[in-house]
């Protein structure tokens, strides 16, 4: 337990080292790597930059607003629960939204649990037909791939995956690197067919089969 909390302590230390390095000399950085990039690569290289940024914000702005979706949503439902302090519960679960894989369900499950052991089978129905239907599976299914599909331009259906399979591929990181990774590989697969479009188009193919 203690070799795995220092471990832990040491990837937070590690990853706020990076981040606040990359603050203060990303930009001087990712500039050295153009200069040494051909001219004729640059439109292809700064398509990915682009790519890569909007789907960066993408997964941090979008994982707020589906927190903020999650908080709106649990109002009504713990006003019909009745279980009281409707802004208390409301705000737990928007707060458990953010926290990747266990999410508001564990909070669902608690009350579910809670009212099977008082005999409130009105309140267990009701989470199990409308609370996680609603409040926790909506957010995540529905809302969060198609805003960040609008933001990178990319089918929700394919964030979807990119976002839950990186999860359950990479855990947390995956949060991450999921969604950015099926981004760059939809945003590469665009260009090669642009790319080989234009050859067609100029009969560079023709020549090289020749």
């Amino acid at each position: 337990m203690l070799s795995g909390f220092t471990a832990a302590i040491f990837n937070v230390i590690i990853f706020f080292l990076v981040f606040f390095i990359f603050l203060l000399f990303g930009e001087q950085i990712w500039q050295n790597l153009l200069s040494g990039i051909p001219d004729s690569l640059k439109s292809f290289v700064s398509h990915i930059e682009e790519i890569s940024s909007n789907t960066l914000y993408s997964i941090y702005i979008v994982h707020i607003s589906t927190s903020v979706i999650t908080f709106l949503l649990a109002i009504p439902f713990f006003y019909v629960l009745g279980y009281g302090h409707i802004i208390f519960w409301s705000l737990i679960v928007a707060l458990f939204q953010l926290i990747p894989i266990i999410g508001p369900t564990l909070i669902m499950i608690f009350l579910g649990i809670y009212a099977i052991a008082m005999g409130d089978y009105r309140a267990a129905a009701l989470i199990a037909i409308i609370g996680y239907p609603v409040v926790c599976a909506v957010p995540d299914l529905l809302f969060r791939p198609i805003m960040m599909g609008k933001r990178t331009s990319i089918h929700p259906a394919i964030m979807w995956v990119g976002f839950f399979g990186g999860l359950w591929i990479m855990g947390i990181v995956g949060f991450v690197i999921g969604p950015l990774v099926l981004a760059l590989l939809v945003a590469c697969g665009r260009e090669l067919i642009g790319i080989m479009k234009r050859a067609k188009e100029n009969g560079w193919l023709e020549k090289v089969q020749v």
